[in-house]
């Protein structure tokens, strides 16, 4: 693909590049960051440019029905951590999606992902100011039988629809992950559970088709996380 299609257009400037694709590579998704953080360096090598704007989408929801178990493990939730690999190049930014799919991968809805990422490239690129990221998990912090969550990006957060946070598990170390409880405390979020007396990890949307709930300001969506790094359950 690259030879007959990519290699062919290194002889003339581009402006950026915008990347869609991920749920290809589901079969072996810890290697995807890897991948993908080469692929990022080798495009920028091949058109003479190390910061050449790199622009990608998040792994929408495709495939199953939605979300019923609290943490459902997939291999598309780990695709999107693995892409978040991107980010550690200069230059790279990342739209979310995880509201705009369906069962079909080849969802309808492409227009909000367009305009999310000419967001993106009109502020970074061409100077337009405005929040143009979605909220990010950024660190938590155990408080008694609860966890506070700290998030990037999070001005403005709040519920997206309905009168309840929705999406979130919480764990004690040796427990199943049950429904947690939560609360929006200005840019963070505080989640526990009845049935955890000592919780040690969090997870959000944690589905191929997940619940959600939270937002920011400017109407984007909380993106998928989790506090823990088990990847047995």
């Amino acid at each position: 693909f690259y030879s007959g299609m990519i290699f062919g257009l290194t002889a003339y400037p581009v402006r950026g590049v915008i990347w869609f694709q991920a749920d290809g590579n589901a079969e072996h998704p810890l290697e995807y960051s890897e991948l993908f953080q080469s692929l990022i360096k080798q495009w920028r090598e091949a058109w003479r440019d190390p910061r050449l704007p790199f622009y990608f989408v998040e792994m929408n929801t495709v495939r199953e029905e939605r979300q019923t178990r609290p943490v459902q493990p997939n291999s598309l939730s780990m695709i999107r951590e693995q892409q978040h690999g991107g980010l550690l190049q200069p230059g790279v930014g990342m739209v979310c999606a995880i509201d705009l799919g369906e069962t079909n991968p080849h969802f309808p809805r492409k227009k909000p992902v367009g305009e999310r990422l000419a967001a993106l490239a009109l502020r970074d690129c061409y100077g337009q100011s405005g929040q143009v990221n979605s909220p990010m998990y950024e660190g938590h912090r155990v408080v008694g039988n609860k966890i506070r969550l700290t998030f990037r990006d999070a001005g403005g957060l709040r519920l997206r629809g309905g009168d309840a946070l929705k999406g979130f598990a919480i764990r004690d170390a040796a427990g199943d992950w049950v429904w947690a409880n939560g609360r929006i405390d200005g840019e963070e979020i505080w989640v526990w559970s009845d049935r955890v007396s000592a919780p040690c990890a969090v997870r959000y949307a944690w589905a191929m088709n997940p619940v959600i709930s939270v937002e920011n300001g400017a109407g984007l969506p909380l993106i998928p996380f989790r506090t823990d790094a088990d990847t047995q359950r």
